[in-house]
């Protein structure tokens, strides 16, 4: 029994107490972080002004490389931050592309803001995309990749599916991923470095299993802003490279990854190759070419400390433990254009462990380089001066603090009251909503968020609605199909008495004369199409005739060459339908294609469908246009789950819509046959083939099973007299089978092909024979 509380609380209280504590508490410590920042500043500036001039130098030269450091891994991590919120957003289409457009940045080299993230991607735990945001954009279902394959990514090569998969921890990053750009593409046409670094966030079930990947792109040109990148002209460029002052950054390999010289940083060739870093060996022609990206790792014979002789990759290891380093070096200069200058620079470490970088710990280093000159100015003054600001900016920050807790303490008041009462009003239109009353009305508001709700609990309403009314139209279907069930087993009543593998051969073979009679077309069937007299293949003749006036959907199963598609075509030209159309949906051409493309072959598109290739008008499916006649769907084991879906409502009789397009209802009247050498049976208990489907084939009651060649050898020799008949008549010549060669075939085993075995064997003889000039097929013939 619920304890009663011995007070009540509204939420107009509660909000107040909220917005009060939530708004206060922060401005209280900033107040007061703020006064002790302007403390601790003051006593920091005179410890600075009493220090030499070079160790003054020294200091803001590192303290600014690590500063900025601090900066890019500040941002690494609300990157990171940005991919948990993503894993909370509602995994649909509006909810990412508004989530793209919250997320951006001002771009100092572009003069704009722009979106952080050029990719955002929800990705299943087959590597396939399911939402796809790029560039601002909704990418269509169309369009989508399996990412677990390398050369479907973006830049043909990358694993980060895979690796994120594969990983300890839940969030992977990736290293710059970009198209390389020469020295030639930058200065002469101005071409930029376009890449990306990929924040991948693992997804589990409730069993802890991996069930696919969040993915955030982060977009390359915020990374470059970060060294002041300028996309300037060839001449502008020189002049600034001189001055020696610019920022690059590295990666915690050695590679440079920001730099005002693009062709310094490393990249894919268009084939998804990374190009290789300069070194001793590098050839003239890249020189000249301008491909030379740099390790700094591999830079030992070009770049050392002047004084100390310390190598690049000594300095690099030790920014790889943390260390801040200061070197003084001749930089590389630009080929062609500007010599190296010396100068002095800071290495700072970026502190980053996520995904490969949990190795050193950092994301890389960034390299700050400036000339001294910039320090030079003298300090006297700066004391005196610091303590007047100081003491007169702690008085303001006092007076502002109480203003603004007075201020926000009434606005905190009004802000409560104005979202309590439509939180009210809500709650009454749900309750409404829990006892079937659906006419509910938005409720209007200025938050966006209350606004949403609303409309929420208004679609909410309507939605409920549209589905009493699905509900009703559901039952109605389900009645259709248990009246077409109740129709087939009816049918089936009728035949099932016979027991077809208990007839002995006599009768059976008097039964298929009375069927030839009865048929007529049943003779040329069994010497064109059905050809044998063993006592199995005549039962399943003897199971397909009467079965072949039914209009149930046909299960028939058999190895590869047994003669499944030259069985159902027997069934159709006996069936009452055998005026109509007769067509063969063969699946397995289609087992590697889009699961879209299947369906637009199976059920049509309607006019708008967007898809190139495809008449603009529409496209009517096989099914549609098998109106009347029959189908056979050949491999359907392979058909997509999905598929098998939409296949089951159309074997039900009932209406289908086109798979694109303007939606119509269609209506056809088909006769379904399904064939495949593979058993359903077992596809279903692994869960690869759909068991209402199985079940509606006929899959446990209707299955028509075709025995190999080597249970039926008797039929060899016939079989190899009709297929020496058509190529004698085809080739005009006249060849006649030995008796060795008889047994030889007899004695084949047929595994691997059945009747269309022999029957290549029987074409390859036949060309060796006859390119010899013999008439007698004997065994040498034979492969």
């Amino acid at each position: 029994m619920q304890k009663k509380l011995g007070f009540r609380i509204n939420i107009f209280f509660v909000l107040l107490v909220v917005f009060a504590l939530f708004s206060l508490v922060p401005i209280i410590i900033l107040i007061s972080q703020s006064i002790y920042n302007l403390d601790y500043t003051r006593q920091l500036a005179n410890k600075t002004i009493e220090t030499t001039f070079k160790e003054q130098t020294t200091q803001l030269y590192k303290s600014y490389a690590q500063n900025l450091a601090k900066r890019i891994s500040d941002f690494l991590h609300s990157c990171e931050s940005d991919l948990l919120d993503l894993s909370h957003v509602s995994q649909n289409n509006l909810s990412y592309k508004k989530f793209a457009e919250d997320n951006f940045r001002y771009v100092n080299s572009l003069g704009i803001r722009k979106q952080l993230y050029k990719e955002i991607s929800l990705i299943d735990r087959y590597g396939n995309e399911r939402i796809k945001i790029k560039d601002g954009k909704t990418i269509e279902p169309q369009f989508f990749k399996n990412v677990s394959i390398p050369g479907n990514t973006t830049y043909l090569s990358e694993t980060y599916f895979n690796d994120t998969q594969n990983a300890i921890d839940s969030i992977y990053v990736t290293r710059l991923t970009g198209w390389y750009v020469s020295r030639q593409e930058q200065l002469e046409k101005r071409k930029t470095f376009e890449g990306v670094i990929r924040f991948c966030k693992k997804i589990t079930d409730n069993s802890g299993n991996f069930a696919g990947i969040y993915m955030v792109a982060l977009d390359f040109i915020h990374l470059l802003d970060f060294v002041d990148f300028q996309n300037i002209d060839k001449d502008a460029f020189v002049k600034k490279y001189k001055t020696g002052s610019y920022t690059y950054i590295l990666d915690d390999e050695g590679w440079i990854i920001a730099h005002q010289k693009l062709w310094d940083i490393r990249g894919l060739d268009k084939d998804g190759n990374l190009v290789e870093p300069l070194t001793e060996f590098t050839p003239k022609w890249k020189y000249d070419a301008g491909i030379i990206p740099i390790n700094l790792m591999k830079m030992d014979w070009r770049l050392k400390d002047i004084y100390t002789n310390e190598p690049m990759s000594e300095i690099v290891k030790r920014v790889q433990r943390g260390e801040t380093a200061i070197t003084t070096m001749k930089s590389m200069g630009v080929y062609g254009e500007s010599d190296g200058i010396v100068r002095t620079r800071a290495y700072a470490p970026i502190y980053f462990s996520s995904g490969p970088y949990k190795k050193h710990g950092i994301f890389g280093a960034v390299s700050v380089g400036t000339s001294l000159k910039k320090f030079m100015d003298t300090s006297s003054g700066l004391s005196k001066e610091l303590e007047s600001i100081i003491d007169s900016s702690k008085n303001r920050v006092i007076l502002l603090a109480i203003s603004l807790s007075f201020g926000i303490f009434i606005l905190s008041f009004f802000l409560a009251r104005w979202i309590a009462k439509p939180m009210k009003e809500l709650n009454l239109a749900l309750t409404q909503i829990g006892k079937q009353q659906y006419n509910v009305e938005e409720i209007p508001h200025g938050i966006d968020e209350i606004n949403a709700l609303s409309k929420g609990v208004n679609d909410l309403a309507k939605e409920l609605s549209e589905k009493d009314k699905k509900i009703n139209k559901y039952v109605a279907d389900l009645e259709v199909v248990n009246l077409k069930l109740s129709e087939a087993k009816k049918e089936l009543a009728t035949y099932w008495r016979h027991e077809y593998e208990q007839e002995p051969d006599k009768i059976l073979d008097e039964r298929i004369k009375m069927y030839e009679e009865e048929y007529p077309v049943l003779k040329q069937v069994r010497k064109d199409l059905i050809i044998g007299n063993d006592p199995k293949m005549l039962k399943v003749l003897r199971f397909v005739i009467p079965m072949s006036q039914m209009s149930i959907p046909t299960w028939i199963y058999g190895e590869t060459g047994v003669g499944k598609s030259a069985l159902g075509y027997v069934i159709h030209i006996l069936s009452p339908r055998s005026k109509k159309t007769y067509e063969v949906f063969a699946a397995s051409e289609f087992s590697a294609a889009d699961p879209m493309i299947i369906l637009g072959k199976l059920f049509g598109y309607g006019q708008g469908h967007g898809i190139a290739g495809i008449d603009k008008n529409g496209q009517k499916g096989i099914i549609e246009e098998c109106n009347g006649g029959t189908l056979l769907l050949d491999d359907v084991d392979v058909l997509p789950l999905e598929t098998q879906a939409q296949i089951l409502r159309a074997v039900d009789g009932l209406d289908f819509h086109p798979a694109a397009g303007k939606s119509r209802s269609i209506q056809v009247d088909v006769r379904f046959l399904f064939a495949s050498h593979i058993n359903l049976e077992q596809k279903v208990k692994e869960g690869l083939f759909r068991k209402d489907l199985y079940r509606r084939i006929g899959g446990s009651f209707n299955k028509v099973e075709i025995p190999p060649l080597r249970d039926r050898k008797s039929d060899i020799p016939l079989l190899a007299d009709h297929f020496i008949k058509k190529y004698c008549t085809k080739n005009n010549v006249s060849l006649q089978l030995t008796d060795d060669s008889l047994n030889f075939l007899r004695n084949h085993n047929y595994s691997e092909g059945n009747v269309a075995e022999l029957k290549v064997l029987l074409e390859i003889a036949c060309e060796s024979a006859r390119i010899e000039g013999n008439k007698f097929l004997s065994e040498k013939y034979f492969p």
